[in-house]
């Protein structure tokens, strides 16, 4: 079988117990997609961190949004293995895409970096 070419879903690595790196793929992020009040999103990882982004569907509160993605994304990663996890929530009105109109949903740190 030959090789696919192409860019694989990004996997962040958290820091765990005794300096190990945790990897967070993208599917532990379905907390965030079955939430009522969440149109669209995006997760980059900020150091130890994760800051995501949200869109907001009308009618929502987006500050009860936010509290709510901060809590069980918090509480996810904990589940894997990441103590203490940072976790911020930015509600805003819509998410810049790259001139190609794809929304990449996790940005790894690395990618980050490389963007700024």
């Amino acid at each position: 079988m030959r090789a696919v070419d192409g860019r694989a879903d990004a996997v962040l690595r958290l820091p765990g117990e005794a300096g190990a790196r945790v990897p967070v793929h993208p599917l532990q992020f379905g907390v965030i997609t079955a939430d009522r009040g969440v149109r669209e999103f995006q997760v980059l990882q900020r150091g130890d961190g994760v800051h995501v982004r949200v869109v907001v569907r009308e009618g929502e509160a987006p500050a009860a949004v936010a509290e709510r993605l901060r809590e069980r994304v918090g509480a996810r990663l904990a589940a894997l293995g990441v103590p203490h996890p940072h976790v911020e929530v930015d509600p805003c009105a819509a998410l810049e895409r790259p001139p190609a109109g794809k929304l990449q949903l996790l940005v790894a740190e690395s990618e980050v970096a490389a963007a700024t």
